[in-house]
């Protein structure tokens, strides 16, 4: 995890309640592409990252299982099929926070 990404993961953290049991940061040591990546378990969980990440001026995907009967499509969630927040540019204002000791 680079600067930028460690001081967005605390951030998150303290904004966002629920780390580890509705939402959870994944290890991407082996991940090519070097994305931090989110995982979100519950819906109203997924509306706070993204307001966070919205406020901060974070780039990101979103990927979600979904099934589609009958034209309608419905949305999962849940620990085995979470909604996946890919994390793909952070803005270095977001290193201003770490320097003023957060």
């Amino acid at each position: 995890m680079n600067e930028n990404q460690a001081v967005l993961a605390h951030l998150l953290k303290i904004g966002v309640n629920g780390f580890d049991s509705f939402w959870s940061i994944v290890d991407n040591s082996d991940d090519e592409d070097d994305f931090m990546h989110l995982l979100a378990y519950r819906v109203t969980t997924v509306f706070d990252l993204l307001n966070q990440l919205g406020g901060l001026g974070v780039v990101f995907d979103i990927s979600y299982v979904s099934t589609s009967e009958s034209g309608t499509a419905s949305l999962l969630i849940s620990k085995d099929e979470p909604i996946e927040i890919e994390i793909r540019a952070i803005p270095d204002s977001v290193i201003q926070f770490n320097r003023l000791g957060l």
